[in-house]
């Protein structure tokens, strides 16, 4: 697989995760009541959170690996 090939597979994983991460984002923001819920939106906002950290490394990783091949 060529530096392209890399590429196009990285903005595709990174294109599902990020529609992952706003599913449980919508999930996570609705109102939730009673304890057993309120500890479930506690453990989705966690998931949520490693999520967008994840996408971050993968974005940061992948301007790298452009301008590594750029120059």
């Amino acid at each position: 697989m060529n530096n392209g090939g890399y590429l196009y597979t990285a903005l595709t994983v990174l294109l599902f995760l990020s529609l992952f991460s706003l599913v449980l984002y919508f999930y996570s923001e609705r109102g939730l009541s009673s304890g057993q819920e309120n500890i479930e939106h506690i453990k989705t906002k966690a998931i949520y959170d490693d999520i967008m950290f994840d996408l971050e490394k993968i974005t940061n990783l992948t301007s790298f690996v452009n301008r590594t091949r750029v120059n």
